[in-house]
């Protein structure tokens, strides 16, 4: 008698059975599976939801993935913003952080790590001790000496996506600030702008639109975030400069408080709660 039997229960439907995957499964890369046959691949993307198959070397041999590609697969079902926060950067290593602030008065076409490098370039004497770098100068047949005028990466200006704690808060924290705090990434300039061609937190746009700037906006109206401005210093040890990193930083800070474009007011530093209308780009 079968134990569901002898529990009263009632027998198993043919569609309720569970088969086990059948297909020739030969590993897994990135966590997803890989199969000896393109069809086999196909039929698991079809399963999945995505189409066609792409290739991969393992253990010496071509095998055979879902999906048409492999960022495809690993970003399937993904939304838009947990994917673009999947190529953003960690805390850079062997970079000393040596300023943190609010953003104010930074217009969004203003590029403050270019700005500070080329005044830090314009500053800074190095010393003859070969180190290697990709820009370096080439003094005789295979030395690189020092640095040349165009090597910009003494500082690099990253932006870190911060709550204001004075701020009372009703409600619950939305995905979108969610997901910016809890993945605890840095961002170049760039790619916060880049974002507001994205629709990475669709609806908080103007009229509902799915993109709006999130350099200024931030999660949209309400929102208690604003964005950070961090520094960090490389670890060169041969660069001799006349001036301190407070005096470059502070040269340029004040450089893009007078950026000739239109200013951005104080929007960038403010959480969109303090704003007019509470940021809202459609005010109720």
């Amino acid at each position: 008698m079968e134990i569901r039997e002898e529990l009263g229960l009632a027998p198993l439907e043919q569609d309720e059975v569970v088969e086990e995957d059948d297909f020739d499964k030969v590993g897994m890369i990135d966590g997803k599976p890989v199969y000896n046959t393109k069809e086999e691949a196909m039929a698991n993307a079809e399963r999945l939801g995505c189409s066609g198959y792409h290739e991969h070397e393992y253990e010496g041999k071509t095998v055979y993935m879902a999906c048409e590609s492999h960022d495809e697969l690993m970003n399937f079902g993904k939304t838009e913003l947990e994917s673009f926060l999947d190529t953003m950067e960690d805390i850079p290593e062997d970079w000393e952080l040596i300023n943190e602030e609010k953003v104010d008065g930074e217009h969004e076409d203003f590029d403050f790590e270019q700005s500070l490098n080329e005044f830090a370039n314009d500053k800074t004497e190095l010393a003859s001790t070969g180190i290697a770098r990709p820009n370096a100068k080439t003094r005789g047949k295979n030395n690189q000496d020092g640095v040349n005028k165009s090597f910009n990466d003494y500082y690099k200006v990253r932006y870190v996506y911060a709550k204001d704690n004075f701020l009372s808060q009703e409600g619950e924290t939305r995905d979108f600030c969610k997901l910016m705090t809890s993945a605890k990434k840095i961002y170049r300039k760039q790619d916060i702008i880049n974002m507001g061609s994205k629709p990475v937190n669709a609806g908080w746009g103007a009229k509902g639109a799915a993109t709006y700037s999130i350099w200024l906006y931030k999660g949209g109206g309400n929102c208690h975030h604003y964005w950070l401005r961090q520094i960090y210093k490389t670890s060169l040890t041969n660069a001799k400069s006349n001036i301190s990193s407070s005096q470059l930083i502070g040269y340029t800070k004040a450089k893009s408080e007078g950026f000739t474009a239109q200013k951005n007011d104080n929007k960038v530093a403010k959480p969109p709660k303090r704003m007019k209308n509470n940021g809202f780009l459609n005010p109720r």
